[in-house]
C-alpha cells in the first residue's frame, strides 16, 4: 500500500430522503452543514468534518515559534469519528504516533554481531530521545505555569519575560542534550543498512536539533499551517451582510437537504439544536415567533490546508506495512494495524475551517432577550447547535458583547487573529498485511 498525503477535499453528503415533514431541528442543523460543505473545496468523498465545540484562535496566523505549538496541537489531532470535537481531549497526536514507530525499528537483516551492536546503539538513542521529548513537556508545562503567574498579577508575557525564562530553565537540557547527540553519532554507523530508516531517523533527529539550537522559540514538531489562506483576512462590518456567511434560525428556516443522525462518516447531530441551562431548550421554544430567531454568521468562512512538516516521512511507515522494515518484538505498536479504522493512525487532519469572525445575534422581545442574555452569560454558555455561545463568565478577550442597532442583541468572537471552528480529517486506509507481521521475533 501506498501512503500518499492527498490534496484538498470535501464533505460526503449522504443525505436521506423523508417522507414526513422534518422537525425544525434537523432543518437547523442540516443548514450549518450546507454552509460547512460550501466552504469545503470539492473532489474527495471520505473526508470528516470535526466541528470544535468550543472555537479555538488560529495563533499561528502572528509570527512567533511558540504559537505553532497550537498548530501542532490541531494539525496534528488524531481525532475520534465524531462530529463534535471537544479540543481540550485532544492529546496524543500524528507526532507522536510517528516517533515511536522510528524508534522501535530493529534490523533483523544484520549479522548475528553487528545486529546486537545495532540493538544497543538503538535502544540507548530512543531512550535518550524520549527522556528528551519528557523534558521538552516538562519545560513546556513550567512555562505555561510562569504565564499563569504573569497573568495573575497583571503582567502579559513578553519576549523579555520568555528569554529570562528560557535563561532560567535551558540549563535542564544540558546533559540529555550531550548524551542523545553521542547515541546519535553511535547509530549513525549503520545508515547504510536501510536508506528509508536513516532517511527517517535524520528528520527525527533534526526535530531535536532546532529545538536545541533556538530553545523555548522553536516549536517541537513542525507543521504546514497554510499561512497564505489564513491571513487571506477580509474586514466586516457589524452592521452590514457582505463578507458575511448568514444562518438565520426562525419559524421558517430552509435547508438544502435533510441529514439524520449520520450524514457521513462525521457522524451527525444529537438533541435539541438550542440547550442552555436554564428555561427551554427547544427549536420552538426560541424561534416561535414571527420576525424573531438567532443569527449564526462566519465573516469570510474558509479551508486552510495543513499536513505534516518535513519530520513526517511516510515511506518509513509504507515500509514496516510491507514487511520491508520490522519493529522490535516489545513495540508497543505490535499487533496493531498502523493505518484504517482499528491503526494507529486511523485519519489525518488535512484541513481546517477558519472564519475572522463568529457572531450570534438574537433578536427577541425583551423578556427573551433578557433570558438569552443571562444564559450566554453562564459559565455553562448557551448551545446552538454545535457551538456554544457565551460560557467562561463572558470572557472580554474571547467575547465582545453588544446591541445593535436594529435592537438584537450579538455576541461575537474578539480574537486579533482567525477562528478555527473545524478541523477536517482523512481516513487511511488498512493494509492486508497481519500487524503481527510488523514486530520481529
Amino acid at each position: 500500500m501506498k501512503f500518499v498525503l492527498t490534496g484538498l477535499a470535501a464533505v460526503s453528503v449522504l443525505g436521506l430522503a423523508q417522507a414526513q415533514e422534518p422537525a425544525l431541528d434537523e432543518k437547523a442543523y442540516s443548514a450549518v452543514w450546507d454552509s460547512l460543505v460550501d466552504a469545503i473545496p470539492q473532489g474527495n468523498e471520505t473526508n470528516i468534518v470535526h466541528i470544535l465545540e468550543v472555537p479555538q484562535p488560529a495563533v499561528w496566523a502572528e509570527d512567533g515559534a511558540e504559537n505553532l505549538v497550537s498548530l501542532q496541537k490541531f494539525a496534528g489531532a488524531l481525532p475520534e469519528a465524531k462530529y463534535i470535537l471537544d479540543p481540550s481531549r485532544l492529546s496524543r497526536g500524528l507526532h507522536d504516533v510517528y516517533t515511536a514507530y522510528v524508534l522501535d525499528i530493529d534490523m533483523p537483516i544484520l549479522p548475528d554481531k553487528d545486529r546486537e551492536e545495532f540493538k544497543d546503539a538503538s535502544a540507548k538513542y530512543s531512550e535518550f530521545y524520549r527522556q528528551w521529548l519528557a523534558k521538552v513537556d516538562e519545560y513546556y508545562d513550567r512555562w505555561d505555569k510562569e504565564k499563569e503567574r504573569l497573568e495573575e498579577v497583571g503582567r502579559q508575557p513578553s519576549a523579555s519575560t520568555r528569554i529570562k525564562f528560557r535563561d532560567r530553565y535551558g540549563g535542564m537540557f544540558s546533559g540529555i542534550n550531550a548524551q542523545l547527540s553521542d547515541a546519535f553519532a553511535d547509530v549513525q554507523q549503520y545508515r547504510a543498512v536501510n536508506a528509508q530508516w536513516w532517511n527517517a531517523v535524520q528528520r527525527l533527529h533534526n526535530v531535536h536539533e532546532g529545538l536545541y539550537t533556538d530553545l523555548g522559540v522553536a516549536s517541537i514538531y513542525d507543521y504546514n499551517g497554510g499561512r497564505a489562506e489564513l491571513n487571506a483576512a477580509m474586514s466586516c462590518s457589524v452592521d452590514s451582510d457582505d463578507g458575511w456567511k448568514t444562518i438565520e434560525f426562525n419559524n421558517s428556516i430552509e435547508t438544502k437537504e435533510i441529514r439524520r443522525k449520520n450524514w457521513n462518516a462525521s457522524g451527525g447531530w444529537s438533541g435539541g439544536f438550542f440547550s442552555g441551562s436554564g428555561g427551554g431548550s427547544s427549536y420552538s421554544y426560541w424561534a416561535s415567533q414571527e420576525g424573531e430567531g438567532v443569527k449564526l454568521r462566519f465573516c469570510n468562512l474558509r479551508y486552510v490546508p495543513v499536513s505534516p512538516g518535513p519530520w513526517f516521512y511516510s515511506p518509513l511507515l509504507e515500509q514496516i506495512e510491507e514487511g520491508a522494515i520490522q519493529l522490535k518484538p516489545d513495540s508497543a505498536m505490535c499487533g496493531i494495524p498502523i493505518f484504517g479504522p482499528d491503526g494507529k493512525i486511523p485519519r489525518l487532519v488535512k484541513g481546517m475551517l477558519v472564519a475572522d469572525k463568529i457572531e450570534f445575534s438574537a433578536r427577541y422581545s425583551d423578556a427573551r432577550q433578557e433570558e438569552f442574555k443571562r444564559q450566554s452569560s453562564r459559565r455553562g454558555g448557551f448551545r446552538i447547535g454545535s457551538f456554544r455561545v457565551g460560557g467562561s463568565g463572558g470572557s472580554s478577550s474571547e467575547s465582545s458583547r453588544q446591541t445593535k442597532s436594529d435592537g438584537s442583541y450579538s455576541i461575537s468572537t474578539n480574537y486579533t487573529v482567525p477562528v478555527m471552528l473545524a478541523i477536517v480529517s482523512e481516513p487511511t486506509p488498512q493494509s492486508e498485511l497481519d500487524p503481527v507481521d510488523y514486530c520481529t521475533g
